[in-house]
Formats: structure tokens, C-alpha cells, sequence
């Protein structure tokens, strides 16, 4: 019995030691630091110049709708950071939306990008406030020094908090076209995605079309298929958490439409 009492002992110890390891991992605060800092290895230096190349690359894809357009939908510099978040993490990065404040710049918000080295995690700051950005449409800009682009704006390293964001599953989504499809023809096609409010976007492309639909408040639109074939068409959806759904589906588009014959 007594073994048994030792036992439990030991096995309630070593829960409570993976509960308080668990807490502390959970609690575990971003670290921005410089390029330059001396801690860093030389294999972890060219790391991060690959990974914060993808990033860049990343933000450069921009938003799905004009920023203007969600700024006229009132959204704040809290939910472009919100977006962005969920963009690079959809992406597959890490990535934290803090906030602090400024002796010139006042209250600001922005992103940490987390890029993995060998035993620990690496933070690059990325600024998201569009008057900041600029009018273009990328999601953002890494925060570097502007007299030293090897440095980071030292005013975008430390930061007063951790935003908290719910988390939301990205949505899922499927492509639904009825009856046949005719060259020629204008034809419905519809989004049928299991998000029910947060969708602000539907970005629809056609093979051999080189233009880009875009939806913002409909689940689906008219499309005339010019010629006879196999095309694909997919749709990636975006809600305002930064989460993407992708859908495609291949649409058998025939010459013309059926014929019974009851006219000849």
C-alpha cells in the first residue's frame, strides 16, 4: 500500500511539473533581437536573411480587397494587424500582434513574424498600419532602421503587451456550378463555405483567364467561358482573422447546349 501511496505521489508530482512546464511555454514572451546581436550563429544569421526574404515576399501579396475599402468598413489599425497575423500564420510563420507606446509616436500596434532557428525563435517586426504602408495594398512592412536597413527600428524591438486573439478555424470551402456549362454562355457559380460572418473576400480565377474576380459581398458570381474544354476554376476565400480557404474545381464546358433533336 505503501508503494502504491509513493507512486501516486510521484505521479501527481510529475503532472503538476508538465502543467506548470506547459504554463510557462504558454506565458513565454517574443524576443526581438537586432541581426546584429552577437548571440547569434552564423548558420542562424543565413536563416534568417532566407526567411525574412519570404516574409517580404509574403507581405507583398496584399490584401485581398483595396485597404481603403476596409478602412471604409471601419476597420482600425488593431484589425489589419489582426489580418496580417492570421495571413502569416496561414502562411505557416508564428506570429504575435503587440502593442506599446511611443515618446513621439504615441499608442501602436503592429506584428511579430517568428521565424524558428535551431533552439529557440527569432522575431521580426512588421509594421501594419496603413498610413504607414502606404496606399498600396501590402499587408505590411518589416520595421527596419531607415538610416540602416541591417538594423530594426528600435521603436518596433520592445513593445508593453501581448494582444490576445480568439481563435477562429479558417474556412472551408467548396465551388458549386448546376447543370452543364456552355461556351459562350453566361453561367452562375457559387461559394459554398462553412464560415457564416467574417468573409470579406472571394477571389475567384479562371484557367486561361488572366484576370482576377474578386467578390466582397457575394458568395458567387457570372462567368462566360469563351471556348469548349476542361478548365479549372478556384476560389480562395479570406475572413478578417487572416484565414484562407482554397477550392478548386475542373468545369467540363461544353460547345453548345444539349440537343434533343425535336426540331429537325
Amino acid at each position: 500500500m505503501r508503494r502504491r501511496t509513493i507512486w501516486l505521489a510521484r505521479v501527481g508530482f510529475a503532472l503538476l511539473a508538465i502543467g506548470a512546464l506547459s504554463a510557462a511555454v504558454a506565458a513565454e514572451v517574443p524576443v526581438v533581437l537586432q541581426l546584429g546581436d552577437p548571440s547569434f550563429t552564423l548558420a542562424e544569421q543565413a536563416t534568417m536573411a532566407a526567411e525574412i526574404t519570404g516574409i517580404d515576399d509574403v507581405l507583398r501579396e496584399g490584401y485581398p480587397i483595396p485597404v481603403s475599402r476596409l478602412g471604409g468598413r471601419g476597420w482600425t489599425n488593431a484589425d489589419f494587424a489582426i489580418f496580417v497575423r492570421g495571413y502569416m500564420k496561414s502562411s505557416g510563420y508564428e506570429a504575435s500582434v503587440v502593442e506599446g507606446n511611443d515618446p513621439s509616436a504615441g499608442h501602436r500596434i503592429w506584428v511579430l513574424v517568428g521565424v524558428a532557428l535551431e533552439s529557440r525563435t527569432a522575431w521580426v517586426p512588421v509594421v501594419t498600419d496603413p498610413s504607414i504602408v502606404g496606399t498600396s495594398s501590402r499587408l505590411g512592412l518589416i520595421a527596419w532602421d531607415a538610416a540602416d536597413q541591417g538594423e530594426f527600428d528600435s521603436s518596433y524591438v520592445s513593445f508593453d503587451r501581448v494582444v490576445e486573439v480568439a481563435s477562429h478555424p479558417s474556412p472551408s470551402v467548396k465551388i458549386s456550378i448546376t447543370g452543364r456549362v456552355v461556351a459562350q454562355t453566361s453561367t452562375p457559380i457559387h461559394a459554398l463555405s462553412t464560415a457564416s460572418s467574417g468573409i470579406i473576400a472571394y477571389v475567384w480565377t479562371i484557367e486561361g483567364d488572366e484576370a482576377v474576380y474578386v467578390e466582397t459581398n457575394a458568395a458567387g458570381f457570372r462567368y462566360t467561358f469563351g471556348t469548349e474544354g476542361e478548365r479549372n476554376v478556384t476560389l480562395v476565400v479570406h475572413d478578417r482573422w487572416g484565414g484562407r480557404g482554397v477550392a478548386t474545381k475542373e468545369v467540363d464546358v461544353v460547345a453548345e447546349a444539349f440537343d434533343c433533336g425535336c426540331h429537325d
